[in-house]
């Protein structure tokens, strides 16, 4: 080998040595940012089936609270879901409806305009929004949408349903008004003096005598 050859075959191996080198470390650096997503994907597919199965339990709980809830209003011995032996009789199923329907959610609803206007009165408030955060007022509020909302859904599961015309007529009145309007209780934004007797929703499901109500 001349030296001719051997000068050029030191110069051209220097920059493709450092090509090669430069290569390598452009691949380690792809490989680590790769890992680096690939974990981070990770951990947010862990996060995410975290709080929806996190989710999923809070509802379940607080669904058995609500059908605890229940039984012990309406005086059965339980009270769970539509694939609860003691339920899948349609007349039991019909006579808890009719207790929520005709007497829990009424009396709810009126004992929560009740204590607002009480309570205005008894402090001297000039417009609800000056009580509508007092622990009673606030947490009466809280209870009715708790209630419709739970009502609601065991109205949905009813097998039944589409076949009953008034039980229907509830379904959607309960669903499509009283639900959504006590979630955004309008009551509280009116001037004390200039409110009527009864909300929204108390118009909607008021009560028969003593103890009995209809959703109009």
């Amino acid at each position: 080998m001349t030296e001719t050859v051997e000068v050029l075959l030191w110069f051209l191996g220097i920059p493709a040595g450092w090509a090669a080198v430069l290569l390598l470390v452009f691949a380690v650096e792809w490989a680590v940012w790769q890992a680096e997503g690939a974990t981070a994907r990770c951990q947010s597919m862990l996060a995410n089936w975290r709080v929806n199965s996190s989710a999923r339990w809070s509802r379940q709980e607080d669904n058995k609270v609500f059908l605890n809830w229940l039984a012990g209003r309406t005086g059965m011995s339980s009270a769970t879901g539509a694939v609860d032996e003691t339920l899948v009789e349609a007349q039991q199923q019909a006579d808890i409806i009719r207790a929520l329907v005709e007497e829990e959610v009424p009396k709810a609803v009126l004992r929560c305009v009740e204590t607002h206007r009480l309570t205005a009165k008894v402090t001297g408030a000039c417009h609800f929004f000056e009580i509508a955060f007092e622990p009673d007022c606030y947490q009466l509020r809280a209870g009715v949408v708790w209630l419709l909302a739970h009502t609601v859904e065991f109205l949905q599961a009813y097998p039944l349903r589409l076949d009953d015309p008034r039980l229907l007529h509830n379904s959607i009145v309960l669903r499509k008004r009283a639900l959504p309007t006590c979630r955004r209780c309008p009551y509280i934004q009116l001037p004390v003096d200039q409110a009527p007797r009864l909300c929204p929703t108390a118009e909607l499901v008021q009560l028969r005598g003593e103890h009995h109500a209809s959703a109009q």
